[in-house]
């Protein structure tokens, strides 16, 4: 498992924890008290590099660098709300919003907000990021360490850090926190103007999760009861230990003050190398395509050419003596329209093969002829032959002539023939006609042939 770094800066020399496996283990720095914060960031990059496991760490602050207040953020519009949260927040606070760095955490129309001052936190970030080590997230160590005690006891309505540099009160709704104040020592926790128990939309019933020293502490009148754990020697420990979850990107910070001008520019570093990877998966992907795309262009291209060429040789076969047009498909259908005009064909609904294949009229007028009934008293008075229909009227003595006739032209097998239409005459016999199809536009030919034979 790859390790986590956290750093503990103040005005005492920095310290470094690292974890891994879910253990903190504190990294001897070896700098000089005394030393500026170029050689404390130096000695700090030279203990990451070393290990081999990146350059990213998380900068816990302490708490007396922090200003912090409760502000009501409920009427805010959402178009620029940071940036109105940040001039309601600077109303509480001793310095200008462009002097601060902030942050906040919202809850139920309330926002805790937590500012330090930029002069002070600038310097350390500059100095590592020149060391080369990205400080990924600025977190106060005391919410650090908060938010590891939460996640151990999930019904805390108060956090309470007693250590030797000062008392931490974090008051909590669902795990989340909605106040935090600090105190230089107990006296001042006594005498100190705190709103937790009259705070009407904080409840003050509830557990306190007491880290550090067991002393005297008036927080009797804020909750029901307290569970006392840890020490101050583990605090840097459980803070680290949040930390790199925090890295891992499990969830994000209560509070990051790595806003702004002090933001990593080194964010998405964890996933900098996956992301890489999949930049040139899809580059390459691309290449893929296009080379690929351009090869069958060309294969398609040249069998074009080749049907070109064909088509250039059917037609100065079918159409010597003439020049090749640009459009040959648009030349030979103004010749099928062509043909089709001469054949009387103009204006009906006959098809290209009808056109193309023609059979001639006189195979039509022969084989209706050769299946003319004989010896019976009947006159054809009428025979109509277009392409790919004929229509026959006559008369005949008796009815049962016509049906005979229609039979005969059916059983050649050359055409469909529809029922006569039969009607009496006034005088004598009977009057008809019927339809005659052919069921393929050159089927009458051979049969034509056969007979004359």
């Amino acid at each position: 498992m790859t390790a986590r770094y956290t750093l503990f800066v103040d005005d005492d020399p920095w310290r470094l924890v690292r974890v891994e496996a879910g253990r903190a283990q504190r990294v001897e720095t070896g700098c000089a008290e005394n030393a500026g914060i170029p050689e404390r960031a130096g000695a700090i990059a030279a203990q990451i590099h070393d290990s081999a496991v990146g350059s990213r760490v998380v900068v816990a602050i302490p708490s007396d660098w922090c200003l912090c207040a409760v502000i009501d953020v409920s009427e805010l519009p959402r178009t620029n709300r940071r940036q109105a949260m940040q001039y309601l927040l600077e109303e509480h606070l001793p310095l200008s919003a462009e002097d601060a760095v902030m942050d906040f955490n919202q809850r139920h129309g309330r926002a805790l907000g937590v500012c330090a001052e930029l002069d002070r936190l600038r310097p350390i970030v500059e100095a590592l990021r020149g060391a080369d080590v990205q400080a990924v997230h600025l977190c106060p160590a005391a919410l650090l360490a908060g938010a590891y005690l939460v996640d151990q006891h999930p019904d805390a309505a108060l956090i309470c850090l007693s250590i030797p540099s000062g008392i931490d009160l974090i008051r909590l709704d669902q795990q989340s926190p909605t106040s935090w104040h600090w105190f230089s020592s107990e006296a001042a926790l006594a005498d100190g103007d705190t709103d937790l128990d009259t705070d009407p939309d904080e409840a003050s019933a509830g557990t306190c999760v007491l880290f550090g020293e067991a002393a005297d502490l008036p927080i009797d009148a804020w909750v029901s009861s307290t569970t006392e754990t840890g020490n101050q020697n583990q605090l840097e420990d459980i803070a680290a230990i949040q930390a790199a979850r925090y890295l891992d990107g499990e969830a994000p910070p209560w509070i990051d003050l790595g806003q702004d001008a002090l933001a990593a520019s080194g964010r998405f570093d964890a996933v900098r190398k996956n992301m890489t990877g999949l930049a040139a998966a899809l580059a390459l992907f691309l290449l893929c395509t296009g080379v690929m795309t351009y090869w069958r262009g060309e294969r398609y291209a040249e069998q074009a050419e080749q049907l070109q060429a064909q088509q250039v040789s059917i037609y100065k076969e079918v159409m010597p003596g003439q020049r090749v047009p640009t459009s040959i498909h648009s030349r030979l259908k103004s010749e099928q329209r062509r043909l089709a005009g001469l054949g009387g064909n103009a204006g009906t609904n006959a098809t290209d093969q009808d056109v193309l294949h023609p059979t001639s009229a006189l195979t039509h007028l022969y084989m209706t002829l050769s299946v003319w009934p004989t010896g019976d008293r009947c006159r054809l008075s009428g025979i109509t032959i277009e392409p790919g229909l004929i229509r026959l009227n006559g008369e005949a003595a008796s009815s049962v002539i016509p049906e005979q006739f229609a039979a005969k032209l059916r059983e050649t097998g050359a055409y469909e023939v529809t029922p006569p239409n039969i009607s009496a005459l006034s005088q004598y016999g009977f009057s008809f006609g019927f339809l005659a199809r052919p069921i393929k536009p050159d089927a009458a030919e051979p049969l034509a042939t056969e007979t004359r034979r």
